[in-house]
């Protein structure tokens, strides 16, 4: 074999193997809500807000609202609901709190969701959660509006608490005067 056609094949290789290519569960639905996202986010100028929620199988739940102005996460607030008898055993000052400007993602070691832009959401379903994987159930679902709702996977033996990924109740347009 010659330098020339080395040097081809070595290229042809190197190209392919280079570029992101993800096995992943639900593809077209994805892309199908990615292009209704991106609709969504042009005529709101990239400010929005959305609530994530997750439960415990014991009765408690927790709900983190992001507001993003112009694609940047301004706010992040974060509250524990569930039974009252449950509640009490965590701290007051964890309960609900919320962060603003650069104090958003203070409580990194939070129960609440990460400070993500639904395009960091996006991402991280096409490059994770929907990733195709042995001995897992993969969700995807979306608002009526095509936006994404639930996302991500579940491995087929646990029991509880095993959800991975998002489960989005709302996304709405932020006002200027919610900002």
């Amino acid at each position: 074999m010659n330098f020339k056609t080395l040097s081809i094949l070595l290229l042809m290789l190197i190209s392919v193997t280079s570029c992101e290519k993800y096995d992943i569960s639900h593809n077209r639905e994805l892309e199908k809500s990615k292009k209704s996202w991106n609709e969504f986010k042009a005529s709101s100028s990239n400010s929005y807000r959305y609530t994530i929620v997750s439960s415990s199988w014991i009765g408690i739940n927790r709900n983190t609202t992001i507001s993003v102005y112009d694609g940047k996460v301004v706010e992040r607030e974060f509250r524990y609901t569930g039974r009252e008898d449950l509640l009490i055993n965590i701290p007051e000052g964890e309960l609900s709190w919320i962060e603003k400007g650069n104090k958003v993602g203070i409580y990194a070691t939070s129960a609440a969701a990460p400070p993500y832009t639904m395009d960091e959401i996006y991402e991280k379903a096409r490059k994770d959660w929907l990733i195709k994987r042995k001995n897992t159930t993969t969700y995807f679902e979306t608002h009526e509006n095509g936006l994404i709702s639930i996302c991500g996977y579940t491995n087929d033996i646990c029991i509880d608490d095993c959800f991975i990924g998002v489960h989005i109740i709302n996304i709405e347009p932020l006002l200027l005067s919610q900002n």
